[in-house]
């Protein structure tokens, strides 16, 4: 569904006369995602961070877990906000003090540009919309669970599984967001 998708099949030995190119459909609103407009993380005494839920309950609370387990080790005011999955809704975020954490519902295309970066998870393909508008993004790696993310090689994308590593990609501000990144280098999109 994609130029990125053909290289990573290509790259493990799948021939080219057996991959056939298709419209990413289920992406299709990928064409109309704005890129974030805030600032520099430099520029601003506190950063927001956006979390994907993923699908399973039990992978969002180690997500969430974790990212508590390092908040003590980040300097500077966070805010911590999560976009659940849409079959895994039920997030009491007051079960986790630490993060202060916000729920957020709308649609991520309406909702990405309010952020500075954004966690997920490595199964979640939401992770791919912040990545196209051009957030940083830090997937959280579970060790019991295979990267599935589509976004491993990718500039703007640090892969962490401890609190150690949270708290220093969180410390770590990216230089500038990442504009222009391609969506037709990632899908096969065409509105017509």
């Amino acid at each position: 569904n994609g130029k990125a998708a053909r290289r990573q099949l290509s790259g493990v030995g799948f021939r080219e006369g057996e991959l056939v190119d298709v419209e990413a459909l289920r992406y299709g609103h990928l064409n109309d995602i704005r890129t974030s407009q805030i600032s520099k993380w430099e520029r601003v005494d506190s950063y927001k961070v956006l979390i994907l839920g993923e699908y399973s309950p039990a992978v969002t609370i180690k997500m969430l877990r974790l990212l508590e387990a390092a908040t003590p080790e980040i300097l500077g005011k966070v805010s911590y906000t999560i976009k659940p999955h849409p079959n895994n809704l039920m997030i009491n975020a007051s079960d986790y003090p630490l993060l202060n954490l916000g729920v957020v519902l709308e649609p991520l295309s309406e909702i990405l540009q309010d952020f500075h970066v954004v966690c997920s998870g490595s199964q979640t393909s939401a992770a791919v919309e912040a990545y196209l508008a051009g957030l940083p993004l830090i997937v959280l790696l579970d060790e019991s669970e295979l990267n599935l993310c589509p976004l491993r090689g990718h500039p703007g994308v640090q892969f962490v599984s401890t609190p150690e590593e949270i708290a220093e990609a969180l410390r770590t501000p990216p230089q500038d967001r990442i504009e222009g990144r391609d969506r037709d280098d990632f899908f096969f999109l065409d509105p017509k």
